[in-house]
């Protein structure tokens, strides 16, 4: 629902959504799905998230985890995240740095 409102379904090829899982974060299951749907073990994912629920499922899921802190998730607690950021555009040189 958010993708298609935000016009960006078209960028994605798959895609794994809440009626796909059993379980729901903090379970690990959506990553480890996603993982197996492009057939890469989870220890070479990245993971992108901006809730503790997304930072325990990312690290049960045995994957690197950044987390977006931005105004609306100031609070949250990060330290479950392997990198920190705050600009988007910051994604791409920590991957790259893996």
């Amino acid at each position: 629902m958010i993708m298609k409102r935000l016009d960006i379904a078209s960028y994605f090829e798959l895609g794994v959504y809440r009626e796909d899982v059993i379980r729901g974060k903090p379970d690990p299951e959506v990553f480890l799905k996603a993982a197996g749907l492009v057939n890469v073990a989870p220890p070479d994912c990245a993971v992108i998230e901006d809730a503790e629920r997304g930072f325990t499922a990312g690290k049960a899921a045995g994957m690197f985890v950044i987390g977006r802190k931005a105004g609306h998730n100031k609070a949250q607690d990060f330290s479950k995240a392997d990198r920190i950021i705050t600009d988007m555009r910051d994604i791409l040189s920590i991957i790259q740095a893996l």
